[in-house]
């Protein structure tokens, strides 16, 4: 039975000023690493909570092994990545994520067949005292009021060495949506229009990788605060582009999670 989010979730919307959004929203974000000798594997990721269920959230191709971009294997992706659990970096915890089996079991997809999207459930949930994002999820935010966009991350920062990487904290990136939001846009690898994504210029230059999998929140005219999907990369990288799964796909496949179905991948 589908499980409609409007039911599990009170859709909570706060009004906030532009200043206070980043400490708010930010604590979401949470860093991955993968802890293997000469990877410089990094990405971000988010949880969701169904009951007493938590579940974690991110690009598919940050776990699986599995570039939908290049429709190929990524060379040497590690057997288990590491979830850092908490901003504050003067005790650093991680949460071991397996993803040997996960590689083993993908199947290949093109980014414009099937959201590159990824949803673990995370045993012994009462264990990890996370933040999680449920409170943000509610009916679509209309186009017509979608104003701007947050995004929060941890690209890699090439001048950073493994002490600093560790201790990273989370960047922000945010950009007017214009009419982003409210059209499909066309894809010529395709020839068709790309309802999975929506697209954006940001402000602020994206340095380098680790921002995919980033939850990205929608400011609306009202200053309502909604959930507005999952990161997973960016265009050219001058232009500052973002490519972003819209919410109802990556709310889709925390669904599917929850009801032990196995989504398209």
């Amino acid at each position: 039975m589908r499980i409609n989010f409007t039911l599990l979730f009170l859709a909570l919307f706060f009004t906030v000023s532009a200043q206070d959004l980043t400490d708010s929203l930010s604590k979401y974000s949470y860093l991955i690493q993968a802890k293997k000798a000469g990877s410089q594997m990094q990405a971000t990721g988010f949880f969701a909570r169904y009951q007493h269920r938590l579940f974690f959230v991110t690009a598919a191709h940050c776990i699986t092994g599995w570039d939908p971009f290049q429709f190929r294997k990524i060379d040497n992706f590690p057997d288990t990545l590491f979830i850092r659990t908490s901003n504050d970096t003067s005790r650093l915890h991680y949460l071991p994520l397996p993803v040997a089996d996960i590689k083993r079991s993908t199947q290949p997809f093109h980014d414009y067949d099937a959201p590159d999207v990824f949803v673990v459930e995370i045993k012994n949930a009462k264990n990890y005292p996370v933040y999680s994002v449920e409170k943000y999820f509610g009916e679509r935010v209309r186009c017509e009021t979608a104003k701007t966009i947050w995004v929060f991350g941890y690209p890699r920062n090439a001048g950073y060495n493994d002490y600093f990487t560790d201790r990273q904290q989370p960047f922000s990136c945010t950009a007017l949506l214009g009419e982003a939001y409210c059209f499909y846009p066309f894809r010529p690898e395709t020839r068709r229009p790309d309802q999975l994504h929506y697209f954006t210029s940001f402000k602020d230059s994206i340095t380098g990788p680790g921002l995919s999998g980033a939850p990205a929140y929608i400011l609306t005219e009202n200053k309502h605060i909604v959930f507005g999907g999952l990161y997973i990369g960016g265009g050219d990288k001058a232009l500052r582009n973002g490519m972003v799964v819209r919410p109802e796909y990556v709310i889709d496949k925390i669904t599917a999670e929850i009801n032990g179905r196995t989504a398209s991948r």
